[in-house]
């Protein structure tokens, strides 16, 4: 078997800080860092190095393999967008500094587009004029940009950063809700499947706009947003939608107020900080209206498309992962996004022995389907120890160790949530490492 060069800690660029950097104050930004996964080029730019690029793929196809489940279809938008979309829709004036903004040698005005409602729409306007051709799901993932006062915590407040966005297209009212339940609950899926702690809560529309908004937090001390919690209703809004939880709360007595306290005593709230990943929004005509998106229903009468947004923050959320699951000796990858679920690490000096075994074990582990490409090689000259920290400091989620001893029946194992050594046959560790339930949320240790 040849193996490629990201397969092996040998030649994987993993530029590990012996330091936590003095600037960096968020967990995530230090431990991605330190793990070798991000580099400073700048404020708030990151170069997203080999590790920290596999875990972005991985997020990228786990949404993708949802959002297509559901019927949403993968396109590009140009990431420059003309002034002119911008002023029709009202969004230039409104945007304020944030916005990235530029001209060409012509003078002619750009802007870097943050979202791209503007564009999509302008996009259907022009090709669909059809009932038939709805309903009609569109999503990309790309490069997005904003012009932070002030970047910090690495890749949670940033300039530049990867997101996933999409734009649905409907014929009614009635048709947008059940799509806005439909991708909420897809959503949900993605961020279960990671098995991190998260919130659906109720959210202004703010510049974007719409009718009804959600936003998806995952739970962190240093998160930005301040979460409210209705125990007893299950009902959670961002505090700038505390009105919202209160018309929720079927215990709830109107009251004016907007202070962070139960409306009645029979509601029992809780508070907690999140990190937003993900942001629902549906939009109604607001922007079909501007752009003239029209369709000819089934009576050839001429009728507005309704429209939804919805954006998942996909670096944001390999930060925000790392801030929510990591101990003292480095990062907690969930299985969904580790860019690597197993490390095999020889220990004491190579031989043929070892590295044929080495190799062996392998060749087993990667011919699994959903293994494929998850299994790197550490032959280090370097103590097995040491190998076992580096396992861990990057966060993959198992390290079996191969020495002398090695053979199918006596697999030495490591799982990253645990210091305990468990003895299983090769067999038994596929079959682990098999287990659906594995794949579909953070649970990394043993049954």
């Amino acid at each position: 078997m040849t193996l490629t060069w990201f397969n092996s800690f040998d030649r994987l660029f993993v530029p590990l800080l012996k330091e936590v950097p003095k600037h960096a104050v968020a967990h995530s930004h230090q431990l991605l860092l330190r793990g070798g996964y991000i580099w400073q080029a700048g404020s708030g730019l990151y170069a997203l190095l080999p590790m920290a690029n596999r875990v972005v793929q991985r997020l990228q196809s786990l949404v993708r393999a949802e959002l297509n489940a559901i019927g949403s279809q993968e396109c590009v938008l140009p990431a420059i967008t003309d002034k002119h979309l911008w002023q029709q829709s009202g969004r230039w004036q409104e945007a304020g500094d944030e916005l990235f903004r530029l001209e060409d040698r012509k003078g002619a005005a750009y802007c870097l587009a943050a979202t791209h409602e503007e564009t999509v729409t302008a996009l259907v306007s022009s090709l669909v004029s059809s009932h038939r051709s709805l309903p009609l799901y569109l999503y990309q993932m790309q490069p997005k940009y904003r012009d932070e006062m002030r970047p910090r915590y690495g890749l949670l407040r940033c300039r530049e950063f990867m997101m996933k966005d999409m734009y649905t297209f409907d014929s009614s009212e009635q048709d947008a809700r059940a799509t806005y339940a439909k991708v909420v609950e897809c959503y949900q899926r993605i961020l279960q499947r990671l098995g991190v702690p998260f919130a659906k809560v109720q959210a202004d529309t703010g510049l974007i706009g719409g009718s009804l908004s959600h936003e998806f937090q995952i739970k962190a001390e240093i998160g930005e947003d301040e979460l409210i919690f209705c125990d007893t209703c299950n009902q959670a809004a961002n505090i700038e939608k505390i009105d919202g939880l209160i018309d929720a709360c079927p215990h709830a007595s109107p009251s004016p107020s907007t202070s962070p306290r139960p409306p009645s005593a029979s509601c029992s709230w809780t508070t907690s900080k999140g990190i937003e990943v993900g942001h629902a929004f549906l939009l109604g005509t607001k922007y079909s209206t501007v752009f003239d998106a029209a369709f000819l229903d089934a009576d050839s009468q001429r009728q507005d498309i309704h429209m939804g947004c919805y954006g998942l923050g996909l670096t944001r959320m390999l930060s925000a992962v790392a801030e929510a699951q990591h101990d003292a000796e480095g990062l907690i990858w969930p299985i969904a996004m580790a860019p690597f679920v197993v490390s095999i690490a020889s220990v004491g000096r190579m031989n043929t022995f070892k590295d044929e075994k080495c190799r062996a074990l392998y060749e087993v582990l990667n011919s699994r389907p959903e293994l494929s490409d998850l299994i790197v090689l550490d032959t280090r000259d370097m103590s097995p120890r040491h190998k076992l920290a580096n396992s861990r400091m990057v966060g993959i989620p198992f390290t079996v160790l191969v020495g002398d001893w090695f053979d199918s029946e006596h697999l030495e194992v490591y799982a990253r949530t645990s210091h305990d050594k468990q003895d299983m046959s090769v067999e038994e560790f596929v079959s682990l490492l098999s287990s659906p339930a594995l794949h579909n949320t953070s649970q990394i240790g043993y049954a």
